[in-house]
């Protein structure tokens, strides 16, 4: 009987030291986790006030005289802007040589060798001191 009480009482304050552990364990986390939180709030509020800073700063009509005053710039008159029509539209270029359907092998002839041939000759000609 002895052994018995002996053994529960054991067994409770073993699992009353777990307990007390994981208590002192989640506390610390729930004040971690509270720290955290005020991190975020305070970070959001600082967000806040830059973005409602820039958006001072960066006015159109700030910015238009800081460019006048600063840089000497002035606005751009309305004649020397073009309309869309005005800008050149890029020619495509036009290949001699049609394209080949994929899969197809077009044979090189002899005119479309010609210069890398000689290339080909002359270089190993210099190589070789025959030139």
């Amino acid at each position: 009987m002895m052994r018995v009480i002996l053994s529960c009482a054991l067994v409770l304050a073993i699992l009353g030291t777990i307990l007390y552990q994981v208590k002192t364990t989640i506390d610390s986390r729930e004040k971690r986790l509270d720290f955290l939180q005020s991190e975020i709030d305070s970070t959001r509020r600082e967000i806040a006030v830059l973005e409602a800073e820039w958006a001072y700063l960066s006015r159109p009509e700030r910015v238009m005289d800081l460019s006048d005053r600063l840089l000497g710039m002035k606005p751009i008159n309305k004649d020397r802007v073009l309309p869309i029509d005005a800008i050149p539209m890029r020619v495509t270029p036009k290949f001699k040589e049609t394209i080949v359907a994929p899969g197809q092998i077009k044979p090189i002839t002899k005119d479309h060798a010609a210069p890398a041939l000689n290339l080909f000759t002359k270089a190993n000609a210099q190589r070789e001191g025959r030139q």
